[in-house]
Formats: structure tokens, C-alpha cells, sequence
């Protein structure tokens, strides 16, 4: 079964609810056992990297789901703080290890008179024509925000969508099985549940092949 991680940062059962709209029921878990018991992971959040890890680490979670994305290459979708952990390091509240799983860092955005930080809101995109999470999806379209940083990818490639507040940013990363999303997509209405639907479909075709 798909598993939404709990690692106490929040909107859990927003996600949940944009699963079962979909008609996909995922569980919800902070334990080690239902962690490795699971086929696939959600990772939602909002608020501090360190925090965030920190209470992964406090449940014991970090090599779990390591060993389970990294070795054992479950289907992951991050989703905003969720896409940040994935990353090898964070520069919020101080220096702090990631997962690791993705070649990525997370900073701050910079900020302008024009584009205050946070960046609150809706916003549109562009997307790679590659992308799996965004099969059947127009270009432009806008999808809704809530964050201060962004991650810098070090290999381009796993670069899915770019979004501009300021600067341009990295809006959705896709490397294998491991998928990520800036903003919310189960905020983020028609477009956003076809995103959801994306993974879903991506994450049952591998356990068909699995």
C-alpha cells in the first residue's frame, strides 16, 4: 500500500482525502515497520527542514526509508517540505543532512521588493515534455505555492518543472522513481489531482512489473 510518511509537519489528511478522491486509499504511518511494509511513499510537510528531519530522525525513520527509496527503489513522491528532505543537505535553521536520495540542496529564495518571500500563491510553470507527472497536462498552468526555499539540483536532468518568483526556481524534480513537488498539488485543483493521478498510475504500472 502507498504510505504517507508522518513526520509531524502536517497536511496529512489533506493528502490523504486527494488520494481517495482519486479513488486510492493510502495509510498513514511514523513506524519503522509500517514504513518498510509499505510499496510506495508520500512525504508531505510544511514548515522547517531541520525540524522536519529531526523528527525523522527521532522516529528512527531516516535509514528506513533510505534503504526503502534507494535500494529497494519504492515509488516516492515528495510534495513541498517533502521534496526538500529528499535532498542531501537544507540551509534552514542552520546546516542540516537530508535524505540523500536526490542530488539536490535546499537555500533560500531570494528576495525583491516585486516578489516577497514567502512566496504565497498561485503561479504558473513550464514543464519538461519528458515528465511523467505531468503527462496530459497543458503547459502554463498555474499551481499553488507556500515556501521561502527551493532546491538547486547539481545534475539538470532530474529537473522536471521551473517556476519564476524573482528568479527561477525548481518547481517539480523527477529521477527514477523518485518524484517531487514544489507547491501543493492537492491544493492545487483539476491540475494538481492530475498530477496525483500521474504518480498514481506510475506507481501502479511498477508494481505490476515489480
Amino acid at each position: 500500500m502507498l504510505t504517507i510518511v508522518d513526520c509531524k509537519t502536517g497536511n496529512l489528511r489533506n493528502i490523504q482525502k486527494a488520494f481517495l478522491r482519486l479513488g486510492v486509499e493510502v495509510s498513514i504511518s511514523q513506524t519503522k515497520e509500517e514504513i518498510d511494509e509499505a510499496s510506495g511513499y508520500i512525504l508531505p510537510g510544511v514548515g522547517s527542514f531541520a525540524n522536519a528531519m529531526a523528527n525523522l530522525e527521532a522516529l528512527h525513520l531516516i535509514q528506513s526509508l533510505k534503504n526503502n527509496i534507494i535500494n529497494k527503489k519504492k515509488p516516492t513522491l515528495g510534495i513541498c517540505l517533502g521534496m526538500q528532505v529528499l535532498a542531501e543537505v537544507g540551509y534552514e535553521d542552520g546546516l542540516t543532512k537530508g535524505l540523500g536520495v536526490l542530488p539536490m540542496e535546499i537555500k533560500k529564495l531570494k528576495s525583491s521588493n516585486d516578489c516577497p518571500i514567502p512566496h504565497i500563491g498561485w503561479n504558473d510553470i513550464v514543464y519538461s515534455p519528458k515528465s511523467i507527472l505531468f503527462n496530459d497536462i497543458p503547459q502554463n498552468v498555474d499551481y499553488y505555492f507556500v515556501h521561502s526555499f527551493h532546491a538547486i539540483c547539481s545534475e539538470k536532468e532530474i529537473i522536471s518543472a521551473t517556476c519564476e518568483h524573482g528568479s527561477k526556481f525548481v518547481a517539480a524534480v523527477e529521477k527514477n522513481h523518485i518524484f517531487g513537488t514544489q507547491f501543493h498539488p492537492e491544493k492545487s485543483h483539476q491540475y494538481g489531482f492530475k498530477i496525483l493521478q500521474n504518480f498514481i498510475n506510475y506507481y501502479k504500472s511498477s508494481q505490476k512489473s515489480a
